[in-house]
């Protein structure tokens, strides 16, 4: 119990970041996971927080002493307890709808930019059984599935499998269980939605060093353990955004800055004239190597390069021919200051920020705001859903 409060009735108003519902006690901001709007629940405060005059109490839900209308029958029986995911309790619909006035918040109290226009929102085909990729926990009690939210716990999975991940990786794992293919650990398994399943980890199962996904008409080689766009319903949706805001002209050189293994560089390739990626992983940047060769492009480069520390960028142009464009993908803690002072210092004509954190993009937003750049378009795209996380694709121009 936080400060000795006791449990407290509390109303919920709305979704804030964090996949939280908001609302107050006594002048304390009151943050409720698993929650709806229009709930009246009963809530044990778990911990405080102090801030100046201001508290906020993080708490659990004891009674839910009237439910929201906007509540429904989560499909998944370990819904809450799982640490997967967030919004199994309300419509698919009312989750994007959240998830646009978190966004729409952040960027106006975060970002300090307040949005006129109604924003486009691209939502996923199905919100169940899009993952290709998962880490499976198992430990020495035979318990296989995913840790409990904030813990190291395993929440074992349900019988017929987790909801978010393709059906070929649900028979995987389950098959698994079966043989006593799992010890205790962790394993990786990946889908190519071409009904092949690839793993690291299992025991009795040969380790699988790399795997081969399809997404428009370019294969690209990752490994198993490597980052990857997990949605395959909305890969090329992604992508398609992407260069949608960015506009890639043939005389135009391009940066891809947290390039991966090449997925946004090679695709943007054959509409430019050159394409640089820069990317920290090691790993990555060979076989963004290996994709650019797989796939016959020539006219893209690969380097190593820590973007979370000081860069000069202009080290990676050979030649300044052409308009610069520049597309940056980054991890969810965002832009550090000095790489937005690097990107502006080179006036590309036109900067895409592709981003997993709300939080981190709207403090962004204020920084290339500063900077001479404001953001033009801003989409959401719902690559996680029944989560908390939440995907934007947003074009910058420069402005006098």
């Amino acid at each position: 119990m936080a400060d000795g409060i006791e449990s407290r009735d509390v109303s919920i108003d709305k979704i804030v970041n964090g996949g939280y519902g908001i609302g107050t006690i006594e002048g304390s901001v009151v943050l409720v996971p698993f929650s709806v709007p229009g709930d009246l629940l009963r809530v044990k405060p778990l911990r405080s927080v102090h801030g100046g005059r201001n508290r906020t109490l993080f708490c659990e839900i004891e009674t839910i002493v009237k439910p929201s209308p906007l509540r429904v029958e989560p499909r998944c029986p370990v819904f809450g307890v799982c640490g997967g995911c967030d919004f199994g309790h309300i419509s698919y619909q009312f989750e994007l709808e959240a998830k646009m006035g978190v966004l729409l918040e952040d960027l106006e109290r975060i970002g300090g930019h307040r949005v006129e226009q109604q924003l486009e929102i691209l939502s996923s085909p199905s919100e169940y059984g899009y993952r290709n990729h998962a880490q499976i926990k198992a430990d020495t009690q035979g318990r296989v599935g995913f840790f409990r939210k904030k813990s190291h716990e395993i929440v074992p999975l349900p019988s017929g499998g987790c909801l978010l991940l393709h059906t070929p990786l649900n028979d995987f794992v389950l098959e698994l269980v079966k043989g006593s293919g799992l010890t205790e650990g962790s394993i990786r398994i990946r889908s190519n939605g071409e009904g092949q399943v690839f793993s690291r980890g299992a025991s009795g199962r040969k380790d699988d060093s790399h795997v081969v996904y399809r997404v428009g008409d370019l294969q690209f080689r990752i490994g198993v353990d490597d980052f990857f766009q997990v949605n395959s319903y909305l890969t090329e949706v992604w992508i398609g955004l992407v260069e949608r805001n960015l506009h890639p002209e043939p005389d135009d050189r391009i940066y891809d800055l947290f390039c991966g293994s090449g997925l946004i560089a090679l695709s943007l390739a054959h509409i430019s004239h050159s394409v640089t990626g820069i990317e920290a992983n090691g790993s990555a940047v060979r076989n963004a190597r290996l994709n650019a060769s797989l796939n016959g492009i020539d006219n893209a480069s690969f380097a190593i390069g820590d973007l979370t520390r000081q860069t000069d960028l202009s080290q990676w142009e050979p030649e300044r021919k052409g308009t610069l464009k520049v597309v940056v993908d980054p991890p969810r803690t965002g832009l550090a200051r000095h790489l937005i002072d690097s990107i502006t210092l080179l006036e590309p004509a036109v900067i895409v920020y592709v981003s997993c954190n709300s939080a981190t993009f709207a403090r962004d937003v204020r920084e290339f705001v500063q900077r001479g750049y404001r953001p033009e378009r801003i989409s959401l795209i719902d690559m996680f859903p029944r989560t908390r996380h939440i995907e934007t694709v947003a074009r910058f121009v420069k402005y006098s």
